[in-house]
């Protein structure tokens, strides 16, 4: 068992790195505000060294037009460092999920990551007049709302120390459920898929808030995907050029497609290779592994990060060698950016 959950944490590591990008490959796409803003100013600049426009109208529209270009270039796409940890998460979170479904699909007949499939079953049992499936299914999704009521109470009352608190609870929800099944009940799904869905209600709800996107499906990144293919290479949406937001957008639509099919795949191979569908630990190990990835994640606030600290003080970007960054002291105007040649 401890070999299987060094091998499962090899692999989660390898998904998680694989997609944080080269820092000088982003260049303009995950550089901070400081840089995007760049451009927009050098045209401001330009506008007023230009002669004055004798309408009012027309210099209200001048304004009107440098401000909002500005306040697009500052939000285009997060710093380097902060798409990093979100690609990081996001590609993390969708193979565990990939991982689980497949296991709680073969061994509960539910899936505690998303509610619809449940809820279909729920209606079906309804039409049967099966109160047992019917109750079940209930009771999966009351325990998945559950879940996103503990993360939104803790998330108001406990602020910064949200992302901990939700880490021990999914490992003790997830180690629970193993315990239930193989222990106490001997063969009961009852009590496990509802600590299950009670995690997976935590879970998804950090992958929204820390991530900003869905990692429990994939059928809206794909739609993404290929609507940013569309619009790059056809002639009928004129070949757009792709903006900051727009990569990071397709970065990060990328590492959750392919991570959640190789966790679905690694979960297929645990199956049918080593007949694990049944064995202890499985979701033990699963949420643990949830749970180091909220502290790796959470590892600022933690004293942590030491590659992201110099000389003992932390800073938010990184050359590229990624082991020295700029000082916010030492940057112009505090604003995070790259010192200007």
């Amino acid at each position: 068992m401890t070999r299987f959950f060094q091998v499962s944490f090899l692999v989660l590591l390898s998904t998680t790195t694989a997609y944080v990008v080269p820092h000088s490959s982003l260049s303009s796409a995950t550089r901070s505000s400081g840089i995007s803003v760049q451009p927009t100013m050098f045209m401001s600049m330009k506008r007023m060294s230009q002669p004055k426009f004798p309408s009012i109208l027309q210099k209200t529209r001048t304004i009107t037009s440098t401000s909002s270009s500005l306040s697009m270039s500052t939000a285009v796409a997060p710093s380097a460092s902060t798409s990093e940890r979100k690609k990081r998460l996001a590609a993390g979170m969708a193979f565990l999920t990939g991982w689980a479904d497949v296991f709680l699909f073969n061994k509960y007949r539910t899936f505690c990551t998303m509610m619809t499939g449940n809820t279909m079953w729920m209606a079906n049992a309804v039409i049967e007049q099966n109160l047992t499936n019917f109750g079940y299914y209930l009771s999966v999704i009351l325990s998945y709302l559950c879940g996103l009521a503990i993360f939104r109470y803790s998330d108001l009352r406990l602020k910064d120390k949200t992302m901990k608190f939700c880490a021990i609870m999914v490992s003790l929800l997830f180690v629970g459920s193993d315990v239930w099944y193989h222990i106490l009940t001997n063969g009961s799904r009852w009590g496990a898929a509802m600590m299950l869905a009670c995690g997976y209600g935590i879970v998804n709800s950090i992958g929204m808030e820390e991530t900003g996107t869905l990692t429990f499906v994939i059928t809206g990144h794909m739609t993404k995907l290929l609507n940013q293919f569309i619009d790059r290479f056809s002639r009928a949406a004129g070949r757009k050029k792709m903006n900051a937001s727009q990569k990071f957008a397709l970065q990060q639509n990328s590492a959750v497609v392919s991570s959640f099919f190789g966790g679905a795949a690694w979960a297929c191979y645990l199956i049918q290779k080593h007949q694990m569908l049944q064995s202890f630990g499985i979701f033990s190990a699963i949420g643990i592994l949830y749970s180091l990835l909220f502290f790796w994640q959470d590892m600022e606030s933690l004293g942590g990060a030491w590659w992201l600290r110099k000389d003992g003080a932390m800073c938010d970007n990184l050359d590229d060698d990624g082991k020295t960054c700029l000082l916010e002291e030492q940057q112009p105007n505090g604003s995070g950016g790259e010192v200007q040649n």
